[in-house]
This record gives C-alpha cells, sequence and structure tokens, in this order.
C-alpha cells in the first residue's frame, strides 16, 4: 500500500516523517507504561488474594505486614503513572494528569500538523 503526502499540506514527507519516527517512540513509552501498571495490579491482586488466605493465624502476621509494606509501595509507583484516585465519571478536573496521560498529550501535540516535532516537543519527549 502506497500512503501520499496531502498536496495541500505545507509539511515535508521528510518532515511527515520525523514526526512519525517520533510518535512510534511515544507511543512505545505508552505501551510500556501500560504494560508497568497492568504488572502492579496483577502483583497487588496477589498480595490482596494471600491476605484473604492468611487472615487466620498470628503466624500470618510477619508475611502480611510485608504485604501491606508492598502493596502502599505498589500504589506509590502506579500513582506517579496513573492517577489511583480518578472514578471514571468526568472527575478529570479534581486530580492532575499524571505521566500516562502527559505522554498521550504530547502525542497528541505532535500529531496535529505534518511537520517534525518542535525542539521543545522533542525536549519535552526526552524528560519522559
Amino acid at each position: 500500500m502506497l500512503v501520499r503526502k496531502d498536496p495541500h499540506s505545507a509539511g515535508s514527507e521528510d518532515d511527515i516523517q520525523k514526526q512519525t519516527e517520533t510518535l512510534l517512540g511515544i507511543y512505545e513509552d505508552i505501551d510500556s507504561v501500560a504494560e508497568m501498571i497492568n504488572r502492579i495490579e496483577w502483583v497487588r491482586k496477589q498480595i490482596g488474594d494471600l491476605k484473604a488466605v492468611l487472615r487466620e493465624g498470628r503466624e500470618a502476621e510477619p508475611i502480611l505486614k510485608a504485604g501491606e509494606e508492598l502493596d502502599k509501595k505498589l500504589r506509590e509507583v502506579e500513582g506517579f503513572f496513573f492517577p489511583l484516585d480518578r472514578t471514571g465519571s468526568g472527575d478529570d478536573l479534581r486530580f492532575p494528569d499524571k505521566f500516562y496521560a502527559k505522554l498521550h498529550f504530547l502525542a497528541y501535540d505532535i500529531s496535529k500538523s505534518d511537520f517534525p516535532p518542535t525542539d521543545q516537543q522533542l525536549e519535552v519527549k526526552e524528560m519522559f
């Protein structure tokens, strides 16, 4: 399949290629973040399941305490990537954007035109 550039676009094919390469890199980062969040959620679920199994007995106290401490640390890491407070009911204004959303916004901003990313956009990408 051959994709041709819009003849009305002021961006060159080289510009669009640079934009595409940058966007593909950002999308890889987004996928990596999503995978990290999924892994954290899986480990947290296992901790929760273990708590349910070990509820009985004093010998389980050290394990339960270690599980709680690990769960707290995992929530902190996950909270860096994604706001854990969101309910999905339009509460975007109450909570600041986290790393995952910032990557999406950067990709959206870069994709709005047929030009290569600006120096500022590339600088922000390097910060991530």
